[in-house]
């Protein structure tokens, strides 16, 4: 038994050994790897913008759709001197907001309320998980039909697509709070309801 042990202190250190005379070489292929890496991603994005423009001014492609950098550059110009680019920014950021605020904050609760409550976990959990299993791109006919295709719809969506993943995760954290954390609560007679 004793032979085992010695053999397995041997092998280790024999590969502590190994690992110390190689590091500079890790060292240097890892750092010369990320480098690599990082030159060619600045590249391919600096050649994106190199193909845009010629494939635009040699005519590769017979589509209205493909237009000049130098005419999205200028239109881009005019919006933001006109004050619409501005406009349309916080229109767009929101409803982006307010849906994530609703979303958010309906998670938070009804997160609480499963993790909480053994009552309503049975009551409302088994639906829900029914709920969370539809993709959230299937509730758009749905939500175009019932709410229209203006501003509230969106909203709508936004709110679904952040709902889940805070109910899921509020839910989850509560129900896994460490024991030693919920005896210190007990010690310190906490006004908090009783975790599971």
């Amino acid at each position: 038994r004793s032979s085992d042990l010695w053999e397995r202190d041997a092998v280790l250190a024999e590969q502590v050994l190994l690992l110390r005379r190689n590091f500079p070489v890790t060292l240097w292929a890892s750092l010369i790897t990320s480098v690599g890496t990082v030159w060619i991603m600045s590249l391919s994005m600096s050649m994106a913008p190199m193909l845009w423009w010629l494939a635009s001014h040699m005519g590769w492609s017979q589509s209205g759709l493909l237009v000049s950098p130098e005419k999205v550059a200028a239109t881009a110009w005019d919006q933001i001197a006109s004050g619409k680019f501005w406009r349309a920014i916080s229109a767009s950021l929101t409803r982006n907001l307010s849906g994530f605020f609703i979303g958010t904050t309906l998670g938070l609760v009804l997160g609480c309320l499963l993790g909480l409550s053994h009552y309503f976990e049975r009551l409302v959990g088994p639906s829900f998980n029914t709920f969370k299993q539809i993709s959230l791109f299937a509730w758009i006919p749905l939500i175009s039909v019932w709410f229209g295709l203006g501003d509230v719809a969106k909203v709508v969506f936004l709110s679904l697509a952040a709902l889940v993943p805070v109910v899921v995760n509020t839910c989850d954290g509560l129900r896994n709070v460490p024991p030693n954390l919920l005896e210190v609560a007990r010690a310190l007679h906490s006004k908090y309801p009783k975790l599971r």
